[in-house]
């Protein structure tokens, strides 16, 4: 239990020491700003790159809706036709069997 509440304590104090360095970074950073609010070029160059990247995403989406826009209506027509077949095949079904029945009478 001691070495537990040791662990816990050292853990706390190493969690200081970071807060405190990663606050003194923040601060350094947002005097290197001079506190107008500028962005940082490298900032700036990802998020225009991310911004291609959603545009280019944008017109794959596009592309991809109007694929499968075109796929389903295919689908339908095949569907469509696959019942007319069906229909077509059970008359044909129905016509062979009384054609049969009607030789052997």
């Amino acid at each position: 239990m001691e070495e537990t509440i040791a662990l816990l304590r050292d853990d706390i104090k190493r969690g200081t020491i970071r807060e405190n360095i990663l606050t003194e970074n923040l601060l350094k950073e947002q005097n290197n700003n001079n506190g107008d609010g500028v962005v940082s070029e490298l900032l700036l160059q990802r998020l225009k790159e991310m911004n291609g990247l959603l545009t280019e995403n944008s017109k794959e989406n596009c592309q991809m809706a109007e694929t499968v826009h075109i796929l389903t209506e295919e689908r339908r027509s095949l569907q469509n036709r696959i019942v007319e077949l069906e229909s077509q095949n059970n008359s044909l079904s129905r016509y062979d069997h009384e054609e049969r029945v009607c030789l052997f009478i």
